[in-house]
């Protein structure tokens, strides 16, 4: 009997190591520092594809990550109007139309969040948020979700895991 055992625990252990069972790596965490704006918003910095460093604005409140049309044309990122016609309202009075986004890589801190969920619209409205940079964009509660974001307000960091 005990040499059945110790069968099914080897056969077991090497299952595990052919198909990958005990490989299973922990999610890496980031801790970035965030600002409080005069107006109360939280503001990040980030890089978009290797660029040079930039502002985002942290909403919890946003339901989608958005990054102003003007810097996803700066990147190269086709912004013509595509057919599904999304539209989208809360960004002021009226319904504006955006974009997808396909190919975007995001850095925050030391980690790389390859191609995440990014739509573009006309931002000009928070670029007028006081900052030392102009606010390029929207880090909404989908990225925040996904990435299992926290907001820590008194050491004023975001951790997220990737």
């Amino acid at each position: 009997m005990t040499s059945v055992v110790i069968r099914f625990v080897v056969s077991l252990t090497f299952l595990g190591a052919v198909f990958g069972v005990n490989a299973i790596e922990p999610a890496k965490q980031v801790v970035v520092p965030f600002s409080l704006a005069e107006s109360g918003h939280l503001i990040i910095e980030v890089s978009f594809n290797g660029m040079q460093p930039t502002a985002m604005l942290i909403d919890t409140a946003a339901g989608i990550s958005l990054i102003d049309k003007r810097t996803a044309k700066q990147l190269g990122i086709d912004v013509s109007p595509n057919r599904s016609r999304t539209k989208l309202a809360g960004l002021g009075t009226k319904r504006q139309s955006m974009k997808d986004l396909d190919v975007i890589d995001l850095e925050i801190g030391m980690a790389v969040f390859p191609t995440p969920d990014f739509y573009s619209t006309d931002l000009h409205h928070i670029r007028r948020i006081s900052s030392p940079q102009p606010i390029v964009g929207i880090l909404g509660t989908d990225f925040l979700v996904k990435h299992q974001g926290i907001v820590n307000y008194q050491q004023q960091t975001l951790t997220l895991n990737w």
